[in-house]
């Protein structure tokens, strides 16, 4: 789907999307950014989320999901139709790894991404936020998590490629990296 795909969705396949991805274990990018309504994108991802789900639960294997624009496939403030679609993701998000799902949630806007999402996240990285809600939305991460940092000053300034990440838990990391630049042909 999308400007640039292969074939152009319709917001009645995403079962048969989550089948083709799980059947062939096909690497692929799903746009759903040329659905014209907020309700054709909710369909397609409610069924795509809920038929990937039961079919890796059935037939467990590593897999990654990389959710581009989170806040709109896991919002913070659902929309009527976009409730279901929330609960989808949640469930992939809470229990997913026990069925080898993983995944990246990213987004520009964390205070519009679900916060019993982004609770359950094991690591961020967070490149530069000049807003104050955006920054707010991390403090209380970084503070649910038992931390104790001031990243006001230190959000606004980071360089281009060069994230601060935190990792309490799982990595027992608080720093900032460099990100390489990328290189294409």
């Amino acid at each position: 789907g999308g400007l640039h795909g292969d074939i152009p969705l319709e917001s009645g396949a995403g079962k048969l999307m989550a089948d083709l991805v799980v059947d062939r274990g096909i690497s692929a990018v799903i746009d759903v950014s040329q659905f014209e309504s907020d309700n054709q994108k909710a369909r397609f991802m409610t069924e795509f989320g809920n038929r990937f789900f039961f079919r890796k639960k059935a037939s467990p294997s590593a897999v990654h999901l990389f959710i581009e624009e989170a806040q709109e496939f896991v919002p913070q403030n659902p929309q009527r139709d976009e409730a279901i679609m929330l609960h989808a993701w949640t469930r992939i998000q809470k229990l997913g790894r026990n069925f080898g799902i993983g995944s990246s949630l990213i987004s520009q806007r964390p205070q519009e991404t679900n916060k019993k999402v982004l609770n359950l996240t094991e690591v961020l990285f967070v490149f530069q936020l000049t807003g104050t809600h955006e920054r707010e939305s991390v403090a209380k991460w970084i503070e649910d998590k038992g931390l104790d940092e001031d990243i006001a000053a230190e959000l606004p300034k980071l360089a281009v490629g060069r994230p601060h990440v935190w990792s309490p838990a799982w990595l027992r990391v608080s720093t900032v990296i460099s990100i390489g630049q990328k290189h294409t042909y």
